[in-house]
């Protein structure tokens, strides 16, 4: 009884750990430059690592990563973490390239639904949709619309942080 317990603390606590990784990769694609994002990312991937088997083909390459953080973190230290391209380092890394790829494929999706749609209709006519009501032009989908009593600057970005600024 107590070795099926524990199984299932181990496989909690691997789920959390890569839950906390892909959070700090989130932090990490929104400010590339903030050396605290880099050092959290480099410790959930040391994390991911120290809780997965060590023979798994993933290992060496987790590891990897996880030392490719720390170092880009430290070579952040003291440099502005706002606006910046993501150093090389991380863009070498495999996450990195799945979003890179994952994010051309939306943009793919996004822009060939749209010129299929904008061809349809005729210039200036809305198009009618199956319940009879006309549709939303298609210049006006995809587009961050404002909210009412939101800011439209960029700062909105840093309310998902997923470390507080008393961090600093």
């Amino acid at each position: 009884m107590l070795l099926g317990s524990y199984c299932n603390i181990v496989g909690n606590v691997v789920n959390v750990s890569c839950l906390y990784s892909q959070t700090c990769q989130q932090a990490v694609l929104l400010l590339p430059c903030n050396s605290r994002a880099l050092y959290r990312l480099g410790d959930a991937q040391l994390s991911c690592y120290d809780n997965d088997d060590p023979s798994s083909p993933d290992a060496k390459r987790i590891l990897q990563e996880a030392e490719l953080s720390y170092r880009v973190s430290i070579e952040q230290e003291g440099c502005p973490s706002v606006g910046g391209e993501a150093p090389a380092k991380v863009k070498e890394q495999q996450w990195f390239k799945e979003q890179a790829v994952k994010k051309e494929a939306e943009k793919k999706a996004v822009t060939g639904g749209t010129t299929q749609k904008t061809g349809a209709a005729p210039a200036g006519k809305t198009v009618a949709s199956p319940a009879g009501k006309a549709a939303a032009s298609p210049a006006g989908r995809g587009g961050a619309q404002a909210v009412r009593g939101s800011s439209t600057t960029g700062a909105s970005a840093y309310r998902y942080m997923p470390f507080s600024i008393y961090d600093y």
